[in-house]
């Protein structure tokens, strides 16, 4: 797949000239990473007297706040869930080693802290443990499935795979005890069942996405513009979890968590997590329209997500999928609340433009592997990069760049438009 079927020149010695050399060096650093990052992590943690690394942070990071919210569930005092100062004392006493400054506000749906109930049965490490099993089986399935979708060529499918897991974010998402890995397996898998108009299904599993709702902001709205059925699904999802709220909180706490969330998507930035580890356009925005750059962001997002969920309807084949990717990175670039690990969703919408690009390019392929080299590489160190210069300078450089990358999308699927000009995606 990603080299032509045809030659039309003598291949270059240069890897910036050779894509299935280049494959081959990022499938390597693909099987690297995860083992340096790894090793690095458990190094952090010796000499492994308690569940706190040497900063003060707690085994997993944020997954205690998702424990803590299980045990509040659990021990019968939901109607605290969304008291900080509460959970503050909770999370003290579960690991009073950890560092007193950091603050784990919970500020997921009530329904996901019922669900988080049964893992709070067990002791945190643990707990913890059982987790980041389900999120690293939730991006293996993710990957394999939407390799096999896009139809890459067998003989390449490891390669594929192996470069795929090697992006960073992954073990950002993963070891950080964050959710996103979960919602990357909803988002590829209902994606997938759109494609193959299982309309009812696909909205079913992006709605799976309520435990978290921001994080599909954009896409909820396209796909009710492209696919109308497919609210079904998300309503068979919608009501159940809202009674589980109701009888999780009762209705003054799912009151709570609404305004809580409002803030959230249109308030100045008064969140614990600070600007340069957000990474859409809300924080630069935010610096140019003096702290409204979440209500921008939500005020933009909209409109564009029906113009795109309107292509999206339009679409087959390739433009389909195109449309697809420039819906992923739309939904990073402008929901009002992205850090670094929810960039997760951005997987899927990089290999098939990456494809994309391949399979267009098939005949002169080695003049075009620079620019996806360079788009593969935005991805993989662009969001860790950007945030270290966003930590020095307050100004976050991934969202342009990803900007830039969402430009080439569209333009993409406006010179795509009519039918003779399109090329499927699994095609050969």
């Amino acid at each position: 797949m990603f080299s032509p079927r045809r030659k039309t020149s003598e291949p270059s010695k240069s890897v910036l000239h050779n894509p299935q050399e280049a494959l081959q060096i990022l499938s390597v650093f693909g099987r690297a990473i995860p083992v340096i990052l790894l090793t690095g992590y458990l190094a952090w943690f010796y000499p492994f007297a308690d569940l706190v690394d040497r900063s003060g942070t707690p085994l997993g990071s944020d997954y205690v706040m998702l424990y803590v919210a299980g045990q509040t569930v659990l021990t019968g005092q939901a109607d605290s869930l969304y008291d900080d100062r509460a959970n503050q004392r909770r999370t003290s006493a579960l690991l009073p080693t950890m560092d007193p400054e950091l603050k784990w506000p919970y500020r997921y749906p009530p329904v996901t802290a019922w669900l988080m109930s049964s893992l709070a049965q067990l002791a945190y490490g643990w707990s913890f443990a059982t987790f980041a099993c389900i999120t690293s089986l939730c991006v293996l399935l993710a990957l394999g499935m939407l390799i096999t979708a896009l139809g890459v060529a067998e003989n390449r499918r490891k390669l594929v795979f192996w470069s795929m897991l090697g992006w960073p974010v992954i073990y950002e998402a993963v070891i950080g005890g964050q959710t996103s890995p979960l919602a990357l397996f909803f988002v590829v898998a209902g994606v997938i069942a759109l494609q193959r108009k299982h309309d009812f299904i696909g909205g079913l599993l992006i709605g799976l996405c309520i435990y978290k709702p921001n994080i599909v902001f954009i896409l909820v709205i396209a796909t009710l513009i492209a696919r109308p059925k497919a609210f079904w699904g998300m309503l068979a999802v919608a009501i159940p979890a809202t009674m589980l709220s109701l009888h999780t909180v009762g209705m003054s706490g799912l009151r709570t968590y609404v305004e809580l969330s409002t803030s959230l998507a249109t308030s100045q930035w008064t969140l614990e997590t600070p600007h340069w580890k957000v990474h859409g356009l809300a924080p630069l925005l935010d610096k140019v329209f003096s702290g409204h750059g979440k209500l921008l962001v939500v005020m933009i997002g909209v409109p564009v997500a029906v113009a795109l969920g309107w292509i999206w309807r339009k679409s087959e084949n390739d433009r389909w999928w195109l449309a697809s990717a420039a819906l992923l990175n739309t939904n990073a670039l402008l929901n009002p609340y992205v850090p670094i690990y929810d960039l997760l969703l951005i997987i899927p919408a990089g290999l098939i433009t990456v494809l994309y690009y391949v399979r267009k390019h098939e005949d002169h392929l080695s003049e075009v592997t620079p620019q996806i080299i360079a788009i593969v590489s935005v991805l993989f160190v662009g969001p860790h990069l950007s945030q270290s210069v966003a930590y020095a300078t307050g100004v976050q450089v991934f969202p342009v760049l990803l900007t830039m990358i969402l430009i080439l999308q569209i333009r993409e699927l406006i010179s795509t438009a009519e039918p003779k000009a399109e090329v499927d995606l699994q095609q050969g």
